[in-house]
C-alpha cells in the first residue's frame, strides 16, 4: 500500500468497532445505499487488516439488501467484494462480482471500477490457467489506466505474471524491467 493508504488503514484500527456499529445501524434502518457506500469504502481495510470474510460478508449483505441503481459506490462495493472473494479462494464468486462490477461501472461511467473489475477477472483467470482470458483482462486494465492518465505499473506487473506463468520469460522480464525503470 502507498503510505497514505496505510495511514488511513492505521487510523481506522481504533475505530473498527464503530465502523461495525455504523454498518449494523445502516442495515437495521434499511438504508441500503449507506450500507453499500460504507462496505464498499471499507473493503481495503478488511483486505489489509482482516478478517477478509467479515468484509466480504458486509459487502454481500449490502448488495443483497437491494439492487439499487448503478452507482459508482455500488461498482466499488462489487469490485471490493470480488477482490475479497478472490482472497478467500472463492474464484466463482470473485468472477460473478467482478463481472457485475464491470457492468455497473460502465452504466455509472466509472472507468476506475471497470478497470478494477478487469484486474480481478484477469487475476482469477490466470489462477485458473486461462492465460488468454487473463491477458485480455489485464490488457483492458492497462488501456483504461492510460485513459485515466495514470501510469499502468500494476497492470504491467499483472501482464508480466501472466507471461511468466505462460512460459514467456523474455516478455515477463521486459515487463518487470520496464516497471522497475519507471519506479526508479
Amino acid at each position: 500500500l502507498e503510505a497514505e493508504s496505510l495511514r488511513a488503514v492505521e487510523r481506522l484500527d481504533p475505530e473498527v468497532d464503530n465502523v461495525r456499529a455504523a454498518l449494523a445501524a445502516a442495515a437495521a434502518s434499511g438504508d441500503t445505499e449507506l450500507m453499500v457506500r460504507l462496505a464498499g469504502a471499507l473493503w481495503r481495510y478488511w483486505w489489509v487488516r482482516g478478517p477478509v470474510g467479515e468484509g466480504l460478508e458486509w459487502i454481500e449483505r449490502a448488495l443483497a439488501a437491494g439492487e439499487g441503481s448503478p452507482t459508482v459506490a455500488r461498482a466499488r462495493a462489487l469490485y471490493g467484494g470480488a477482490g475479497l472473494a478472490w482472497a478467500r479462494g472463492d474464484l466463482d464468486r470473485a468472477k460473478e462480482l467482478g463481472r457485475a462490477a464491470i457492468s455497473v461501472a460502465l452504466e455509472a461511467g466509472s472507468t476506475w471500477y471497470e478497470l478494477g473489475g478487469h484486474t480481478v477477472l484477469g487475476i482469477v483467470a490466470n489462477d485458473e490457467g486461462e492465460r488468454v482470458a487473463a491477458r485480455q483482462h489485464h490488457e483492458r486494465s492497462l488501456v483504461l489506466k492510460e485513459e485515466l492518465g495514470l501510469e499502468p505499473l500494476v497492470e504491467k506487473l499483472n501482464l508480466g505474471v501472466v507471461a511468466l506463468d505462460s512460459g514467456d520469460h523474455d516478455e515477463a522480464i521486459a515487463l518487470f524491467e520496464d516497471v522497475l525503470d519507471r519506479r526508479r
